[in-house]
């Protein structure tokens, strides 16, 4: 018996080590996503958007060019081209095009589609693993392992995260702004244990009203010149265009004449339009500057003029953090934390510009913590994002403020009008009904997952009345609750289900922590804790099944997604046109033709050369060819009157077919 209770002793001993060790999980973690990333990164098809969004990562990075700036045939515009994509931007893409050439030199033979997808899923395991990271901070290391598992293999998150470079990314990017956004408000909170940083109102700086004149004449001046320059914009404009344009025709001896050809050396050979073109760029770029400089030096002014207390206190406490927070210069810690958390936030907003919420939500939190005392290290927060910003976004090049505000209006309120199939019913996605993406998470999101992110919710609620919850979980409250409020007030528009709100996802699955934690906590029971690894883990079963369509998912309250085809979204992406072309890549002997619905680049990627790739637009065709047509937007149904030469099916549900023209 004594040998009996020893070993069980032993047992319970070794489980409280792995309940309460961080670097085991994080070691699986790791394991777990190359592993998948190795033996999966090639199963899926490319998706409706990829082909423009890698188009825009090569426009992206030769607008970093340094020859064309030289040779003078820089031109912004014309390199990015009409589309709306320069609206997005392109910062996670400019990486993963750097990491997809070196993959491509790496491993020479792989379809460079294939390794984007590697890379698209790489990036959404790191966020996972960070995500870990960040729970740790309210979370034992078993719970915080649990929900991270539960999160990541929810089917259609998994399924998205290899072909969607826009959303997925942006995600994961959001998790990580707040994971240093928090660890800068840790190291705030041993600076400002620093004696340092006690206020001596002796020390306190009063400005003389000499120099609060100057500063008000300067301000005036600024602002005045401001207000001329807008004004009269236009009109500058045509005068540096026609001054350009006429420059042959001044003579040599010419000030105008002279400064231009020593300013441009290429002149002989690059058009004087595209001198022109870029003057004005230098034009808008000086008065966006001008502008910035005199709104911030104004408000400067009238703040020393209404609260002379505050300004000098501001002064003293940059002063004071800088002794303390950055005294050990480079090799300070805190340098570096701030310098990452600009960076991500930076990077961030640069992929797309709801990033700033993220930087919102962590002011908040350093104005929780230690109120006015966090301006100095705001202010630095928000320079340094923005020039991250600024970096990493051509399109924001010239005339930026204007830009950035026509950015935030389009994506405030998407002007993109398609048909969206919900509820059976074809919806335009500018009108749909407000429980549309409630709905949608609960009809995409497993069955387990949905019980313990309901019950994780009930118990933070009890837990927030009894006043046993960490203050600190506000920030997963206001992650979820302002976008979702946003979208049931406004309802804006919304199409290929909800990937545009697949951010607030990770908010949604901190609730099931909460119930993982309180379900561990009621007995220590192996049992419980291998129930808990099941449900975890049961989003496997739909990935399995649903396989390389996983994003295509609906749990069993709608049948599955045999029971949503035809009521809901499914292959929206036309990912399955990728095995329907290896289908006929192998069997085909007599087309030469394929004539594709929609966007025939996804199969220009995988498609022999015999066959030439045409864009379905006719209502007829020529004999022996074939014509590709997928379950979207009810395509399958046309044509009816031609046989069915290949199919692609997941259980019993058609994504596409190919119809053979006679």
């Amino acid at each position: 018996m004594s040998r009996f209770i020893r070993k069980k002793d032993r047992i319970i001993e070794v489980n409280k080590q792995l309940e309460n060790n961080r670097t085991l999980p994080l070691i699986i973690l790791i394991v777990t996503g190359l592993i998948i990333g190795f033996f999966l990164f090639d199963d899926y098809g490319a998706s409706w958007d990829e082909p423009d969004l890698y188009t825009y990562a090569d426009q992206s990075i030769r607008a970093y060019s340094i020859h064309d700036r030289i040779s003078g045939q820089f031109s912004l515009d014309s390199l990015l081209g009409p589309d709306n994509l320069r609206l997005y931007g392109p910062a996670y893409l400019i990486f993963g095009r750097l990491v997809v050439n070196l993959f491509k030199f790496c491993l020479p033979g792989v379809l460079e589609i294939d390794l984007w997808h590697l890379v698209n899923f790489w990036v959404y395991w790191a966020g996972m693993i960070v995500f870990y990271l960040l729970l740790l901070r309210w979370f034992k290391p078993l719970v915080s392992l649990l929900t991270v598992l539960l999160f990541a293999t929810q089917p259609v998150v998994f399924g998205i995260s290899w072909i969607d470079p826009k959303d997925i990314p942006f995600m994961v990017l959001f998790i990580i702004s707040l994971y240093f956004g928090l660890k800068l408000v840790d190291r705030l909170s041993d600076a400002f244990r620093d004696p340092v940083l006690v206020e001596n109102r002796n020390d306190l700086l009063v400005f003389k009203k000499e120099t609060l004149r100057k500063l008000n004449i300067v301000c005036l001046c600024l602002i005045s010149l401001s207000i001329i320059i807008f004004l009269f914009s236009p009109t500058i404009e045509n005068t540096i265009r026609s001054t350009i344009m006429g420059m042959q025709e001044r003579s040599e001896s010419d000030l105008i004449y002279t400064i231009f050809h020593n300013l441009a050396r290429q002149s002989q050979t690059v058009p004087l339009k595209s001198y022109a073109g870029k003057a004005v760029s230098i034009f808008y770029t000086f008065r966006s500057g001008l502008t910035f400089l005199s709104i911030f030096l104004t408000t400067f002014s009238f703040s020393l003029k209404l609260f002379p207390l505050w300004i000098n206190r501001l002064i003293f406490l940059i002063k004071s953090v800088n002794a303390s927070y950055f005294k050990k210069g480079i090799r300070n810690k805190n340098i570096w934390t701030l310098s990452i958390a600009c960076f991500f936030l930076g990077v961030t907003t640069s992929t797309r510009v709801l990033g700033p919420l993220m930087g919102i939500l962590t002011v908040l939190e350093l104005c929780r913590h230690f109120r006015w005392r966090s301006l100095p290290i705001i202010a630095l927060y928000f320079m340094g994002t923005v020039v991250i910003t600024y970096i990493f976004w051509p399109y924001l090049w010239q005339d930026t403020i204007q830009r950035f505000i026509d950015v935030f209006i389009h994506m405030s309120d998407n002007p993109v009008s398609v048909g969206v199939l919900f509820r059976g019913t074809v919806y335009d996605s500018k009108d749909l009904p407000a429980d549309y993406l409630p709905w949608l998470l609960g009809v995409t999101l497993t069955i387990p997952s949905l019980f313990f992110i309901i019950t994780g919710f009930l118990i933070y609620c009890f837990r927030l009345v009894s006043k046993k919850i960490d203050i600190g979980t506000w920030i997963f409250v206001a992650w979820l609750m302002i976008p979702l409020g946003y979208v049931l007030i406004f309802r804006p528009a919304m199409y290929d289900n909800y990937r545009h709100f697949l951010f607030i996802l990770p908010a949604l699955f901190f609730f099931s922590a909460l119930s993982f934690d309180s379900l561990l906590n009621i007995k220590k029971s192996y049992l419980i804790q291998v129930l808990c690894f099941v449900a975890a883990l049961s989003g496997c079963l739909g990935i399995v099944r649903d396989h390389p369509y996983e994003y295509s998912f609906y749990n069993s309250l709608v049948g599955g997604m045999e029971g949503a085809a035809g009521k809901y979204e499914t292959d929206y992406w036309l990912t399955c046109y990728r095995e329907l072309t290896e289908q006929v890549n192998r069997n085909e002997s007599n087309a030469n033709n394929i004539f594709v619905a929609f966007v025939p680049n996804l199969v220009r990627y995988y498609a022999d050369k015999r066959f030439e790739i045409i864009k379905a637009n006719d209502p007829s065709y020529p004999p022996d060819s074939l014509l590709f047509l997928p379950l979207r937007r009810e395509a399958l149904y046309q044509y009816q009157e031609l046989p069915v030469a290949y199919r692609i099916q997941n259980g019993n549900v058609t994504l596409c077919l190919a119809r053979r023209v006679e």
